[in-house]
């Protein structure tokens, strides 16, 4: 599902943006390069955010149509899990285009970021909008220091940073429109990538704090699109400056990826949590009982899923043995699971993912002691919508 999705997704983007729009690609040949680093080596793209479709709209345009097809080659990206994962039909979609849920003012240590820093490690390409959020009048926005920590997260296997700007993407997409516009103009700049090894260097020699570090990166990300935009855009001298120092003063006040700060998100993030307990005020009654119950029913199904559509083979058996007596009340640790069921050496690696994701689900809903933190583990069920990136 995932290739055709991101085949789709990329021509069909590409084929808008180039034929009932126009736009301009400059420096595509170091997004090239950058697709042909060396095995391992992590890839970090960042760019302006004007309009909910910059990615993939823009990204297709300085990509070469020929990794379309190849969805190891193409980004991860993040997106808030109050736009892309609120519609349950939806999470499937955004699942399969390689997107990890984030949650709005909730900072740089949550599931999302650290599912980010994941997929760094094993070498993989994350696109990131290191401003946080939309630009209102198309201007940059301070970029902040997350972007820092995603550097900082894989700086031992050297990681490549590729900036670039666009322009005109608030007219094909204006807030507040349904549908994109055509026959509107797009400009993009892809910049050289960014050297950060001398404040890596200077982290571990200084000793500086974590804080620090982030904050240095990310003013320099931060300063080269800025650069960059001032060249796309034809911008004088001095705004460009007037923008370093926003960034630099934005930095100091200690932002991160999301700004608590903004009262539209508050709100909007405490009815989520009212709108939560309302539903799930029976399961913070009862723990997780229901819900295990529920899983339980659910298990032989599962377990056939798990053996190709067949549920008389031993390696389904032994899982749905397994998933059975965990929905029993047994242990929820997958290894000592797996290993009183002996399930470690007769699983081949597709069942075993099974495994992983059905441990992982029942971890997030252990039982609690108190509703509060019942609630907490139950909105770390986003959790399982990262779980695509471990497999």
């Amino acid at each position: 599902m995932r290739s055709l999705v991101m085949y789709v997704l990329a021509h069909g983007s590409r084929a808008f943006m180039t034929r009932a729009n126009s736009t301009t690609v400059e420096g595509a040949e170091h997004m090239t390069a950058a697709l042909a680093r060396e095995a391992g080596r992590p890839l970090i793209t960042v760019c302006n955010h004007v309009a909910s479709m910059d990615d993939p709209l823009v990204m297709s345009t300085i990509l070469p149509p020929a990794v379309y097809s190849d969805p190891a080659q193409l980004r991860w990206t993040l997106c808030a899990s109050d736009r892309c994962f609120h519609r349950e039909l939806l999470v499937p979609f955004f699942r399969a285009a390689k997107v990890l849920p984030v949650e709005r003012g909730a900072g740089m240590f949550q599931p999302g970021l650290a599912a980010a820093e994941e997929r760094l490690r094993a070498g993989d390409w994350v696109h990131i909008f290191p401003e946080g959020t939309r630009s209102r009048d198309g201007r940059m926005q301070p970029v902040r220091k997350g972007v820092g920590r995603l550097v900082a997260a894989c700086a031992e296997a050297d990681p490549v940073i590729v900036p670039f700007v666009h322009s005109g993407m608030r007219e094909v997409l204006p807030k507040g429109a349904l549908l994109p516009k055509v026959n509107q103009e797009v400009k993009v700049l892809v910049g050289e990538p960014i050297d950060v090894s001398d404040l890596l260097a200077a982290a571990a020699q200084q000793g500086w704090p974590e804080d620090t570090l982030y904050v240095r990166i990310a003013h320099r990300i931060g300063g080269r699109m800025a650069a960059l935009k001032a060249q796309l855009d034809g911008l004088p001298q001095e705004e460009l400056s007037a923008q370093r120092e926003a960034q630099q003063a934005a930095l100091e006040q200690g932002l991160d990826l999301y700004d608590p700060a903004d009262n539209a998100y508050r709100a909007q993030s405490l009815w989520e949590r009212v709108s939560f307990r309302m539903q799930h005020r029976e399961w913070a009654a009862h723990g997780v009982a229901s819900a295990k119950a529920r899983f339980a029913a659910a298990a032989a199904k599962l377990s056939a899923a798990a053996g190709g559509g067949k549920s008389d083979g031993s390696s389904s058996s032994s899982i749905g043995s397994w998933m059975e007596a965990v929905a029993a009340g047994g242990s929820n640790n997958a290894a000592d699971a797996a290993q009183g069921a002996g399930v470690e050496g007769s699983v081949p690696a597709e069942k075993r993912k099974l495994l992983a994701l059905v441990t992982d689900w029942l971890s997030t809903g252990s039982p609690c002691s108190e509703p509060s933190e019942y609630y907490s583990k139950q909105r770390s069920l986003h959790m399982i919508q990262l779980l695509q990136a471990r497999v």
